[in-house]
């Protein structure tokens, strides 16, 4: 959201005047203008009016030309000094935004006979095009648009499943955020890429007594995991199994079975005691 101010006084007559200010706040396509009117100068500092009114036009927006009346001669009162009217109105730009606006103050006296006008053209900040874009893992963006030159946009990006968000990016691959929410300040037209990594989790074996555990993997997010064809060993046990919980009340998996789980996982081995048959012979006895 942006805001200027701005201001326009007509012609004197006898040293007096009229001023119109204005202050105007841009909010996406809107234009929001509150003005205030006053009458000043002169030896006796007063007027005698038959109108006074104010036009506005636009070269981009709806209404594209406005007429405000601020002031009709009015009998039981005819004179009049400081500030004589206020008020507020909206314009509806397009989505390339208004350039300028022409303001015109005119006077029509009762007395004088003359009209007083002046008028000035007022340029609004310029308007700028915030582009977001989705890069690897991202679901959704939000925030993109034109907005007036200055303003704080609020942008977001939503990750898809499995991935973590990584970074903000702009069109020259410069990170501006690793926040999937950001407030942009927007001085040129601008293009952000969101983007996010797969999420990976480490899969280590614990030989649980014995020695010879494989080396760790890498899972990837929804891909399933070749687990390691190589068996620990263990000194009068004979390897069984792995399992996600020492004792072996987990979930079992065998030596090169298929890991589907997103988790970061340590299988632990199984053993089996090795059993001996002792056999006895007699040599002749009984």
């Amino acid at each position: 959201m942006a805001s200027t101010t701005g201001s326009v006084s007509t012609s004197s007559y006898d040293g007096r005047y009229a001023t119109l200010s204005w202050t105007c706040t841009q909010s996406g396509n809107v234009s929001t203008i509150k003005w205030t009117a006053s009458l000043a100068g002169g030896a006796s500092n007063y007027y005698k009016t038959t109108q006074c009114y104010f036009t506005i036009s636009c070269d981009n927006g709806t209404p594209s030309k406005t007429k405000v009346t601020i002031l009709e001669y009015d009998t039981s009162r005819n004179a009049y000094k400081g500030t004589i009217g206020s008020g507020s109105f909206t314009i509806t730009h397009d989505s390339a935004g208004a350039a300028k606006f022409t303001i015109k103050l005119s006077v029509a006296t009762y007395v004088w006979e003359v009209n007083c006008t002046g008028s000035k053209t007022w340029t609004l900040p310029s308007r700028y095009t915030l582009t977001l874009t989705k890069g690897t893992g991202i679901s959704s963006v939000s925030g993109a648009g034109t907005y007036a030159e200055g303003s704080e946009v609020g942008i977001g990006a939503t990750v898809s499943t499995g991935y973590s968000f990584t970074k903000w990016a702009n069109s020259s691959g410069t990170t501006v955020s690793t926040n999937p929410s950001y407030t942009v300040t927007l001085n040129a037209n601008t293009t952000l890429t969101a983007s996010a990594t797969l999420k990976t989790y480490p899969i280590t074996y614990d030989a649980n007594g014995g020695t010879g555990a494989p080396a760790a993997q890498t899972k990837k997010h929804g891909t399933a995991l070749t687990l390691s064809s190589t068996k620990p060993t263990r000194k009068g046990y004979a390897f069984k199994s792995w399992n996600t919980k020492a004792d072996g009340t987990g979930t079992t998996y065998a030596a090169g079975a298929s890991f589907t789980a997103n988790a970061a996982t340590t299988l632990y081995a199984i053993w089996t005691v090795y059993v001996l048959t002792v056999k006895y012979n007699a040599n002749g006895g009984t």
